[in-house]
């Protein structure tokens, strides 16, 4: 009698190295990482101040200074308090820092706006 080499049925997928599911397993730690690092970001700018605005059109400019200022600048460091500095500190520090954090003329504008309503409104 012949010994005969059966091979896997072909229904079954290949087996996978310990290597793929290593590196699976990073990625997904890797996604979770990024995730935790999002949720940080929004609990953060849910506890920056929002100014009362006149009008629908200059709150939505405010929310959006706000969210840029969050998301921008919280890359780099812990986020100030508007009512830290004064109204007319605000724009030489954006200014100086904006470019870094990757803010263009007109998204630094939008984040100064922001900034000096809420320290008038703070002060």
């Amino acid at each position: 009698m012949k010994n005969t080499v059966h091979s896997r049925p072909s229904a079954l997928p290949p087996k996978k190295s310990n290597w793929l599911n290593a590196s699976r397993a990073v990625a997904l730690l890797l996604l979770l990482a990024g995730l935790a690092g999002c949720a940080s970001m929004s609990s953060r700018e849910d506890n920056l101040p929002t100014p009362v605005a006149p009008d629908a059109q200059t709150a939505a400019r405010y929310q959006q200074g706000r969210s840029m200022y969050a998301r921008k600048c919280g890359r780099c460091h812990e986020l100030f308090d508007p009512a830290e500095y004064s109204a007319d500190d605000w724009p030489g520090y954006v200014k100086r820092y904006g470019p870094r954090a990757g803010l263009i003329a007109e998204d630094r504008a939008t984040v100064i706006e922001y900034l000096q309503a809420s320290a008038q409104r703070l002060r």
